[in-house]
């Protein structure tokens, strides 16, 4: 992998994924096998950089948030979030809900359900780098490249 930009575990902690900043996305089980040590799938998410994947729900379900310069890097169901691209991704299992934070520091809400846009805010002055989903407190934390955390 060149360039590593997000490693997660799915929620389970079976498996975990990275992507890079080549828009690869690979998927590893994690055990202690020797076959673990090879991923068990290698994906190009993207035509450019792939900067966040999180898994759904499952390890058979994920979104990876990416820069694409083409604007075709949609695998099964692409959200729209400007021209700017996604930077970072978190997901709500109780909601059901994709979170994206973007370059100009926009946070978009997906319904995954209907495949929709929820929501849209702008958070943030700058890129928005992080996310992250309390699902039990119902609470949202973001994060941007100049250190700011809402």
């Amino acid at each position: 992998m060149i360039g590593l930009t997000r490693c997660r575990f799915d929620p389970s902690g079976i498996r975990f994924g990275a992507c890079d900043m080549r828009g690869d996305l690979r998927i590893w089980n994690f055990d202690a096998s020797q076959d673990s040590l090879r991923p068990v799938v290698t994906l190009a998410s993207s035509s450019a950089v792939a900067n966040d994947l999180v898994f759904l729900n499952c390890a058979t379900l994920l979104a990876t948030a990416g820069v694409s310069a083409s604007g075709l890097y949609a695998r099964v169901k692409s959200f729209s979030t400007g021209d700017a691209g996604a930077y970072s991704l978190a997901y709500s299992a109780r909601h059901n809900v994709l979170v994206s934070g973007g370059k100009r520091g926009e946070i978009f809400v997906f319904d995954v359900r209907q495949r929709s846009i929820r929501r849209s805010l702008t958070a943030h002055e700058n890129t928005v780098k992080s996310l992250a989903v309390d699902d039990e407190n119902g609470i949202l934390v973001s994060a941007s490249t100049d250190g700011e955390i809402k």
